[in-house]
């Protein structure tokens, strides 16, 4: 049964580096993201004082930029949190598992002191 245990606890240090690591750099990344529309959003607001006549039928440039950054930033924004809601999720699906079995448990701890504890990776 030690044997079982040992494979099952690698299995739940794999999905506890999904919920730690790897879901959440990835939600870093669109959170970067979602920054970098503010960015442009901020620069392209001082494009709102052009003369009316310069307008499009549908408004001015910065408006129809409005409308495409907030259609944008949703997707961004809602995708960014299924990933953390994913993450935690996972994270504590593997937590009950592993309170359910001590000898899986104390694998899992064995597992993250030989491997080292899950986190996010430090993105530029």
């Amino acid at each position: 049964m030690a044997g079982s245990d040992a494979g099952f606890a690698v299995d739940l240090y794999r999905l506890e580096k999904v919920a730690k690591d790897h879901l959440p750099t990835v939600s870093m990344v669109y959170d970067k993201a979602l920054g970098q529309c503010e960015d442009a959003q901020g620069a392209v607001n001082g494009l709102s004082s052009v003369p009316e006549r310069f307008h499009g039928p549908d408004g001015s440039m910065a408006q129809a930029y409005g409308r495409l950054h907030d259609a944008i930033t949703e997707v961004l924004t809602s995708t960014r949190t299924s990933l953390d809601e994913t993450a935690r999720a996972l994270h504590e699906t593997v937590r009950q598992y592993a309170d359910t079995d001590q000898g899986i448990s104390d694998e899992l701890d064995r597992q993250m002191e030989q491997k080292g504890v899950p986190k996010p990776e430090v993105t530029s």
